[in-house]
Parts: C-alpha cells; structure tokens; sequence
C-alpha cells in the first residue's frame, strides 16, 4: 500500500513485482545421464484452489525452468520422458514466510516407470475402443486423514481387448476401472508396482447394459398422441451454443431392476434452447447430454430429482449450466527478425463468463509454449520478457499479443520493444 499526501508528486513510485516461486532444476536418468525433452509439470494437490498448471520441457543439458508460481505454496512436479519410459515425482514444500521472489534449486533422477497390460472381455468378448482408466489411492499425504483416490492414466483397447499404460509411476494402491455407462461397474482388485516392472492384470470381465429403443407414438394419419411438452435452456457456462445434444429419457423400476422406457434427443437452438413434444405421461423422466465436449456433462446435466408428466403438461425445465471441454494448445513466441524467444511468460484471456487458463510458465528454447484453454472460444494471447530482477528499470520492454482461437495451427507472437513502438507499461 502507497499513502498520498495532498499536494505531493507521485511521478517517482516505482512497483517492485517478484518472479513468485521460481524452481531451476536439472534431471537425469538413472546413471546420472542429463535428460533432454522430459515433460515437466506442475500437479494438482488436494483441495488447492489456486493450483495453477505449468508445463515446460528439460534442454539438451536436462535443465529446466518454471517461474510464475505462487511464491509461498507448495508445488508437486511430475517429471517424465515418455520416449525412454522414466519418471519421477517431486515435492517442493511450501514457505509461508517466502517474499515475493522465491528461488528453489533441485536435482532429480528419472527411474524407469512400470507398466501395466491386460485383457477386456465385454459379454466373453473382446471389444475395441473401451476405455481403462487406472487409479491410485493412498493416504493422503499433506493432510493425514483418509484416502486420496487419483486417476493415474487410461488407455483404450485394440480390436482383441488388449491395452497397455506405460510409464507409471511405482507405489502401491493402484487398481484398474471402467466407468462408462453403457457398461456394468468395473474395478479390479488393488496392486502394486515396481520401477521398471510390466504388470500383467488378470483378465478383466464387464456386461454391457440393456439398451433402450426410442420412438414416438403417432395415430394413423401419423400426427403425433396428445402428450405432454418439455422444454428447457441449456447454457455453456453462461452462454448460449446451439446444437448440443440434449437426451430425454424416462426409468422404471420393477423387481429391483431400473430399466429406460422412453429415450428422445432434441438439440438446442441459437438460444440454448430445446423442446420435446408428445412425450407420454408418467413418472421417472430425466433430462442429460452426451456431448463428449463439455466438462462432465453427463453428471452436471442431469436433472435431480427426477420429474413427472401429465397429459398436457408444458414442464419448464430449470436452466442448465456446464463447463465447456478444455484442450492443450501450443504456439511460438519470437522477434521481429523471427528469432524464438525463450523465457517469455505467456497468458491467455477469453470473453467473460469464460474460464480463464492461467500462465503455463515461460518458453522454452525454441520459444515455444503450451496453454490449457476452452475448445471453440476465442481467445487473446499475451507474452512479455521481464529484465534482470536487479535491473535498476524492471519496466517490460518486450511485449506482443495476438489474438486466435484454440483449434487454429501454428500460431506466433511477435515480442516488440516497447521504447521503440511508444508503448509503456
């Protein structure tokens, strides 16, 4: 905080800003080899709110840089080389007395991760494309209570049921599911695994569910059986899309088995909204999505509780509201000659009542970068060099912006002076 007296000049103020939790570190294999392009990334720790991605690669000498970071949190670092199948997990503890700038220097060697393979029979046979996601759980470290239970990896079967999950890293408490709905529950029992170890897990059995067959019920000059009316609003957080898919179904219970008795799909107009008509009467209806682009759609869309139709009825369903899905993207920053510029830190915004990604660390040596944004949403890329923490001027001199959205290829911010274009910050 500044306190201004009436009358004085605050043309010398000055705001000092700190490069937060910057970690330098260097990796290499387990015979003490330097690593080159290994993954490094930050993870999220329990209940952390303010948890920020960051990404970058190892250089030819296996250094590393990850700067912007909250000064005085703790930070957990997967690093990992998927070509040689090494990996390795670090805890940077937090300082809660940390200034604005804190430096953390360490060394990590890789060790060479597991992997695990297996067999997926669905019905006694195998079955391409299914999803196996392979989980953690273990106390929880940092909080001393409970279980953590974490999604490792996942991979998806071949044409004979076969998958494989390379690169893990070795623990206990590991264990291999499949949560699809069409699908019955699948979890298999818990197992351990050694550095370098190939895990190979009993076959694995699932039953695919019954499916529904949908309709509509029309007298014999085809116009449809008076029946009742559904309607509703489904946003993209906070905005209008149109075409999602929106699913309509209806569930009975009878002994101790819930079956779907009435599925329709409707899509949403320019104004998020949709309609079923000549839907018959009854109990147990539910409204949801399957549109694999939006953040757990399935589960944010449902209608809970379940509603009831009357011949007639015009039911107005509450507005939905879900996330839409987030994707990687990656671009180069450089000079106005077309030099790469390493070290630039980069963020992106997009339009309010968007999520907005967060700084992703500086470039790397090529200058290149990666961001975690939302698919189909325009997007406004900001990078800048910071001088020398000692540097008597700490204004930034190179600065660039472009804007782009997140499906475009090959997208490049040119970093200017600013002396030279007018520009101050």
């Amino acid at each position: 905080m500044i306190e201004v007296t009436p009358g004085e000049s605050t043309s010398d103020v000055r705001f000092t800003v700190g490069r937060g939790l910057v970690i330098n570190g260097r990796v290499t294999d387990p015979q003490g080899k330097p690593v080159a392009d290994a993954e490094v990334k930050t993870l999220r720790l329990r209940n952390d709110s303010r948890f920020k991605e960051a990404v970058t690669q190892t250089d030819a000498q296996g250094r590393f840089t990850l700067a912007g970071l909250p000064a005085s949190d703790a930070q957990e670092l997967q690093i990992k080389h998927g070509e040689q199948k090494l990996i390795e997990e670090v805890l940077v503890e937090a300082d809660e007395q940390a200034e604005a700038t804190r430096i953390v220097n360490i060394d990590v060697q890789l060790q060479p991760g597991a992997t695990v393979k297996g067999h997926l029979l669905v019905d006694g046979r195998p079955m391409a494309g299914r999803r196996i996601d392979l989980y953690r759980s273990r106390p929880h470290e940092r909080e001393g209570y409970a279980i953590q239970v974490a999604q490792v990896a996942h991979a998806k079967t071949d044409d004979a049921g076969r998958f494989e999950i390379q690169t893990i890293l070795p623990g206990k408490g590991f264990f291999l599911s499949n949560d699809e709905e069409q699908f019955s529950g699948l979890n298999s029992n818990d197992f351990s695994l050694e550095s370098g170890q190939v895990y190979e897990s009993p076959t694995l059995e699932m039953r695919q569910r019954a499916k529904s067959v949908s309709g509509r019920i029309v007298d014999p000059e085809g116009n449809p059986v008076a029946g009742g009316t559904v309607k509703g609003r489904a946003l993209v957080h906070g905005r209008a899309i149109g075409g999602i898919p929106v699913d309509l179904r209806q569930y009975r219970t009878s002994e101790g088995e819930t079956r779907c008795v009435f599925a329709d799909r409707a899509y949403t107009d320019d104004g998020g909204r949709f309609e079923f008509d000549a839907v018959p009467a009854g109990a147990g209806f539910q409204v949801t999505t399957s549109d694999q682009q939006i953040v757990n759609a399935r589960k944010s869309m449902y209608s809970i509780p379940t509603f009831r139709l009357t011949p007639d009825q015009t039911y107005e369903m509450p507005t939905f509201d879900f996330l839409p899905e987030h994707i990687h993207v990656s671009g180069v920053a450089v000079d106005s000659d077309g030099n790469p510029i390493s070290g630039a830190l980069v963020s992106v915004r997009q339009p309010a009542n968007w999520h907005a990604a967060s700084v992703r660390g500086p470039t790397d040596k090529d200058g290149r970068f990666t961001l975690w944004v939302a698919r189909g949403v325009p997007m406004t890329i900001d990078a800048h060099v910071l001088p020398p923490w000692n540097a008597e001027d700490r204004s930034i001199r190179l600065r660039g912006k472009v804007e782009a959205m997140p499906d475009d290829k090959n997208i490049r911010i040119i970093l200017v002076d600013t002396r030279q274009s007018g520009r101050t910050e």
